[in-house]
Formats: C-alpha cells, structure tokens, sequence
C-alpha cells in the first residue's frame, strides 16, 4: 500500500522510532524533576497514599495534558505561550503533514479508504463499543476486507496503535488474541483531543476546570489511559464478555497479570470485582479522577498514575 519509498541499506543504517512524549516527559518539560516523579512511582509498588494538595496538582497537569499531548511542538507552543489556541495552530498543521504523508506514501486507491480509516478511529475511539466496527467507516458501504489493509497502514505509519480482544486471561497474554478483534486509538492524545473537540472552547474550559460530566468524558479519559499505558510500553489488550464482564485494559507485567477498569467518576468496578473474585489474579487497579485507596484486591488511584506503574 506504499510507494516510492526508498529501502534502508542493511548494516548501514540504524532505524529509530520516535515516540511522543509520555506524561513522565510532559512533566520534565514543564519543569518537574526526577524527585517529583519518583514520588509517584513509589506510591505505586510501596502502596503509599498521596496527599490531596499532589493529587490536585498532578490531575490539573493531566488535564493539560490530555490536550496538549506530547508532541514537542505543541508542547513548546504552550510552554512559550501559555496559549492553548498556539497549541490548537501547531496540531491542526501537524494533522494536514499527516494527511500529506499519507497522500506522499499510498498508492492513488488508497488514499481516500486510509483517510477514511483515520477518521473511523477517532470517530470510535473510547466509545461505548468494545471492537473496532469496520462497518462504521462508510455506513451500508463499508466492509472488513476492504479497510483491513487500510488500518494496517495507519498501524504500520504508527498512527495509530491497538489494543487487542482476549479469549482468555493467562499467560502470555498475547496468545489469546482474538482474530479481527481490536480496538484502536489515535497515536498522541493532544491530537486526538484536537481531533474532536474542534473549535470548542467551551469544552476545552470545562476539562480545565474539571467540569466536564456524561459520556464525552468517559470517552476522553478510556483514551487518555490508553495513551498513558501505551506510552508506558505496555502492550494493550481487552476482555469483553457481553452483558457479563467488560475490563477496559488488561496489561501484562513481569510480575502479575493486570486488569484495569477506567472511571471518569467514581462509580464502582463491578465487572472488575467479579473478574477478581472467579479468577487467581491477585489485584486490579481502578482510575479515577482524584480517588485513592485499596479495597477487596482493588487499588484505586487517579488517572495520572497509569503513566508510572
């Protein structure tokens, strides 16, 4: 699906994937140092309890986060600036290179299902389905076959990344991968975000003052855990058992299985409890904004601690 691309010279040349920076890195840049961030890994393996004045703190740089990203020009933009609207000017130029490249590097047919397919992912991404729905792209067109290939090329652009559905729950979690099965998010949250919100300044205002409520909030923070873990090199998986059990990530560590249930409030992880308590997994995390404590198995903690587990 690719053309004119000029092949690398074996032995020659070394290739290197640049990433977006994670929140950890956000944190640097906006002149936290590594004291800071220790402090929050520490809360993790040692159990500790965090004071409400770092939670506030932490959640209003998340916040900031989630709409800025990690992108290194967007990130200058604001540091510079302290202007979100300089932020919105960098990303939306940031959107039309990646529009360009993807004009650049697929063949003539190509071009309109890969776009296609980007929007597709942004359209379902956090949304209260649990697989991608091919189906979705082009209502009544649409067709797996024919925007498989085009969502692999986004895939292999690394503009999007995947979190996988699960047969089952054991070891290594990536031979339980069910086939066509995935869910898919947008590489950079700031992007995303920009993606979606538009020209609304009133929900940018709201995330700020953390006022949004309802689905859309939801939707936003299922992505920003997403891009946190993601960009904490976890591979992504998901269990889904309809009417049953729903877990919004499952993740593999070296010591434990772990799943991981998102809340944008803090409604209760039934589906987690259920999960703990018919399986051998030892512990389960549940985000929330600003919640902290351990109870039957389950750590909660708020959202910002998925970029230091």
């Amino acid at each position: 699906m690719s053309q004119d691309v000029t092949s690398l010279p074996v032995g020659y040349e070394k290739e290197i994937i640049m990433y977006p920076l994670g929140f950890e890195e956000y944190l640097w840049a906006r002149g936290y140092d590594d004291s800071a961030t220790e402090l929050l890994k520490q809360v993790f393996s040692l159990s500790l309890p965090l004071d409400s004045g770092i939670i506030a703190l932490y959640t209003q740089l998340l916040h900031e986060f989630m709409m800025i990203g990690g992108l290194p020009a967007a990130v200058n933009a604001f540091i510079g600036e302290n202007s979100l609207d300089a932020v919105r000017s960098v990303q939306n130029d940031i959107l039309r290179l990646n529009i360009q490249d993807i004009e650049k590097y697929s063949r003539n047919l190509d071009r309109e299902r890969i776009r296609l397919a980007l929007d597709g992912v942004v359209r379902q991404a956090g949304d209260e389905k649990k697989s991608f729905s091919y189906a979705q792209i082009e209502k009544g067109r649409s067709r797996a076959r024919d925007f498989m290939p085009a969502v692999e090329w986004l895939k292999k652009a690394h503009l999007v990344y995947s979190s996988s559905s699960l047969t089952n729950i054991d070891v290594p979690l990536s031979m339980y991968t069910e086939e066509k099965a995935e869910r898919f998010y947008l590489y950079d949250i700031g992007m995303f975000f920009n993606w979606v919100s538009g020209d609304s300044i009133l929900l940018r205002n709201t995330i700020l003052e953390n006022k949004r409520k309802g689905a859309a909030k939801g939707r936003f923070y299922e992505a920003l855990a997403a891009d946190l873990l993601h960009k904490n090199n976890h591979a992504l998986y998901y269990y889904d058992i309809p009417q049953k059990l729903e877990i919004d990530f499952i993740i593999e560590t070296d010591k434990a299985i772990l799943p991981i249930e998102v809340k944008s409030g803090n409604n209760k992880a039934l589906s987690l409890s259920k999960l703990l308590s018919n399986s051998g997994i030892p512990k389960g995390i549940k985000f929330t904004e600003s919640s902290f404590g351990v109870s039957d198995r389950i750590m909660t903690l708020p959202l910002f601690m998925a970029a230091f587990l």
